[in-house]
């Protein structure tokens, strides 16, 4: 568990989290949401919308922390984890993990629509299937 907990308290891991809750990412996303629903948000509004993102994604982040740590004990052995914690410590390690964040979210970008269309078609096949 030592180990672990060392992997992801690396400058680099720690700094995959923070992407993972960007705050402007999220923020715009929670926006587009409750406008999407019908809320009509002011400047102030968007202010206190941020501010209560914060304090919640802070209360989040050792929930974060927690089950990276029991995923990392339960996937990985002590060598692999050890030969991650070498690895992401080198520059090269370093680039390849924060450009995977970038690579990723730009991915998941590119694949939700063809997911939304996936649900789309799954649906009516669904019906068609159990109507027969």
């Amino acid at each position: 568990k030592a180990a672990v907990e060392s992997y992801i308290r690396t400058p680099v891991i720690l700094r995959t989290i923070a992407d993972l809750c960007s705050m402007d990412a999220l923020q715009s996303a929670l926006v587009l949401q409750l406008r999407a629903s019908g809320t009509k948000l002011r400047g102030e509004q968007v202010e206190a919308v941020a501010r209560i993102l914060k304090e919640e994604l802070d209360r989040l982040r050792p929930q974060l922390m927690s089950l990276l740590t029991k995923a990392a004990i339960e996937t990985l052995s002590l060598e692999e984890i050890q030969a991650l914690n070498e690895f992401y410590s080198t520059s090269v390690g370093a680039s390849a993990i924060v450009k995977t964040g970038a690579m990723m979210r730009s991915f998941n970008a590119d694949a939700a629509p063809l997911f939304q269309q996936l649900f789309e078609r799954l649906g009516p096949r669904i019906e068609e299937e159990f109507s027969e």
